[in-house]
Formats: C-alpha cells, sequence, structure tokens
C-alpha cells in the first residue's frame, strides 16, 4: 500500500505517522517491522487504550500523542458517541451523546516530527 500511495518501494524499517489510529492496530502493525510511528490519538478513550498497547509492547518504536493534526492549530470539540465504535469519533459536526475538547496540531509545524529519529 505504501508502495501504491509514494510510488516507491519501502524499506521495512522507516518510520511514519499514524493519523487518528484509533487504538493502534496498523501503528503496531508497522512497528512490528521495526519502524517508528507517531500516533497521533486525540479521542481520550482510544489514546487509553493505545498507551496500554504501547506499554504492553515497550521494545516497539510507537510514540502515542494525544493529540490530533489538522491544518491549524486550535483546540476543537470532539463529538463521541456513546455505544458505538471508538473510532466513529470524528471533528465533524454529527448527532452525539457528548463532546470532549482536544488539541489539534498543524501536522506542517510539529517540530517533535522533523526532528526525532524514528528508527
Amino acid at each position: 500500500m505504501f508502495a501504491d500511495l509514494c510510488g516507491k518501494e519501502s524499506s521495512s524499517r522507516e518510520g511514519g505517522i499514524d493519523v487518528c489510529p484509533n487504538v493502534g492496530h496498523h501503528s503496531l502493525f508497522r512497528a512490528l517491522q521495526g519502524a517508528g510511528v507517531f500516533s497521533f490519538e486525540p479521542n481520550p478513550a482510544a489514546m487509553d487504550l493505545l498507551r496500554k498497547k504501547t506499554a504492553a509492547n515497550p521494545a516497539l518504536l510507537i510514540h502515542p500523542i494525544q493529540k490530533g493534526l489538522s491544518d491549524r492549530e486550535d483546540c476543537l470539540a470532539l463529538p463521541i458517541v456513546y455505544h458505538a465504535n471508538l473510532g466513529t469519533a470524528s471533528l465533524e459536526k454529527a448527532v452525539v451523546s457528548r463532546s470532549v475538547m482536544v488539541e489539534v496540531y498543524c501536522g506542517d509545524h510539529m517540530e517533535v516530527i522533523r526532528h526525532t529519529k524514528l528508527i
């Protein structure tokens, strides 16, 4: 899939960014291949499970960051739907049970990504 998207072959150790990884299945998959992964998850419930998964696999290079990525830095309402898959949370307006305020960063300004060695 990486090769299809980027038009090149990927080394199994290339790092990556997982945007809204939910509980981190794709982050875990890439980390098991030896890659470092920054996982940006704004949903507090999903982040809790992602951190538990990361703690259970300390040798893997998964860096959970409880922030969303956007085209600007802001604090936005994240609608949460009760009794639904954690992945149903969205920054888009929806019929919700509650909302939580989450920080979002502009992906182009994330110094932590530009200056951190993933592998």
